[in-house]
């Protein structure tokens, strides 16, 4: 009875989908003993023990319950965070339409704004700009009052020595000037008469009383001709007065008049140079002061320490440089060497420079060879040609042309930013050597 009881058991289990079911037997076993296999488990029994069958099958079931369990879990799970996943994305997007529709409404309103305050506002530019105009000419009426009274206070001064020295001679086309001054400014015109006229003019102002012949030494002034040239030496003395000369204002000004054909040949320390023209060949040679001129027709030797110089155009400079600032409009021909300056051009034909430790800024550049140590070059247009050697420098060509015939850049510890109007690229260059051709 119990082995048919254990049959239909066993039957009604193997007809569960959700259990594999078979039976074996093992010969190494009594054939007393069944192994059961369900779900991937094998179980031993009795085949005549039915309790202990099922207790096999209620085993089964705990694991199976397990899993259920376990897995009806993590569906909940995953329908909650779904369902939250959903929540976050529809408030997201309530509060995204939220926002849009707050900017739209911010910049109508903003429209709105700029219309009610625009009047006020082109008001307010009109009587800024009235009112900058005001105070510019408030500040030029200030300057010209500071200089009234700077003029005051100098002439307020009682002239306690005065001296002028007048010579003129008559000079050639083989006519030089030569000049040699300290602390003596020099202002130079040109006439279309063919003499030379010189006035040197030595003034000194006090507030106190003093013993005017202390200045009787003071001023060494020499003018003379030799052969054709036309000699001005103009300077102060070293003596034991210089102590003294705190408490006075000393005016020392040559003023020449001479032909446009005459050439100069011009040294000056510690004083200003002014020029009108320059129609020969000159050098000049100006330390701790400054050179200033319209135009040169001309070649110029110049050499410059501790100056500025200013020119509107130049057609031939052979320049060195040292320690000043210079600003030149346009150059036919530049060749030199500059050390530790400032130099700006606004248009130069050809250059031919050495820069060290200076800064070079121009416009348009016809034909370039640039030697630059520990500099920076800014340059505009480079229209004919480009050879650059560069070592510790930065350089920035805003256009090569495509007129220039050649273009060849050499640099080491050099950074470099060129354009180039062949194909419309600008090329960067940031590199321990550099040697490119473009």
């Amino acid at each position: 009875m119990k082995k048919i009881a254990l049959f239909f058991m066993l039957l009604l289990l193997s007809v569960n989908d959700n259990m594999l079911f078979s039976k074996t037997f093992d010969n190494s076993l009594n054939n007393d003993t069944v192994v059961v296999n369900m779900g991937g488990f094998n179980y031993k029994c009795d085949s005549f023990d039915l309790d202990s069958l099922m207790q096999s099958i209620n085993d089964y079931n705990e694991h199976l319950s397990y899993y259920m369990d376990s897995l009806s879990e993590k569906l909940e799970n995953m329908t909650f965070e779904k369902n939250r996943i959903h929540y976050y994305n529809d408030s997201l997007k309530m509060n995204l339409e939220s926002c849009f529709k707050g900017f739209e409404k911010t910049f109508e309103n903003l429209d709105v704004v700029f219309e009610m305050y625009s009047p006020i506002l082109k008001k307010m530019d009109t009587a800024c700009f009235a009112e900058l105009g005001n105070l510019s000419e408030e500040f030029d009426y200030s300057m010209e009052e500071f200089d009234n009274c700077g003029k005051k206070w100098i002439w307020k001064k009682d002239t306690v020595y005065s001296n002028k020295i007048e010579k003129s001679f008559d000079v050639s086309k083989t006519s030089r000037f030569i000049f040699d001054g300290k602390f003596s400014n020099l202002n130079i015109k040109t006439w279309n008469e063919d003499k030379i006229e010189i006035d040197v003019r030595m003034i000194v102002l006090s507030d106190s009383k003093i013993d005017k012949s202390k200045f009787d030494d003071v001023f060494d002034v020499n003018i003379y001709k030799k052969n054709k040239d036309v000699y001005l030496y103009a300077s102060m003395k070293n003596n034991r007065n210089n102590r003294n000369y705190n408490n006075e204002t000393l005016i020392f000004v040559c003023d020449v008049k001479m032909p446009e054909y005459m050439s100069m040949d011009v040294t000056s320390y510690y004083a200003d140079v002014k020029l009108q023209n320059v129609h020969k060949p000159s050098s000049f040679n100006i330390n701790y002061g400054s050179l200033s001129g319209l135009d040169s027709y001309d070649k110029i030797d110049l050499k410059l320490k501790y100056g500025n110089c200013k020119f509107d155009n130049i057609s031939d400079l052979d320049a060195a440089i040292y320690y000043s600032d210079c600003n030149f409009m346009n150059c036919s021909s530049y060749n030199g060497t500059v050390y530790y300056s400032d130099i700006k051009f606004q248009d130069v034909n050809n250059m031919d420079m050495s820069l060290y430790y200076s800064d070079l800024v121009t416009g348009n550049i016809g034909s370039l060879i640039i030697s630059a140590n520990y500099s920076d070059v800014v340059m505009n247009d480079i229209l004919n040609s480009c050879n650059a050697n560069l070592s510790y420098s930065d350089m920035i060509v805003k256009k090569i042309t495509t007129n220039c015939t050649e273009c060849k850049i050499k640099g080491v510890f050099s950074e470099i930013k060129v354009f180039n109007e062949k194909d419309g690229k600008t090329i960067k260059y940031d590199e321990m050597f550099i040697n490119t051709s473009l």
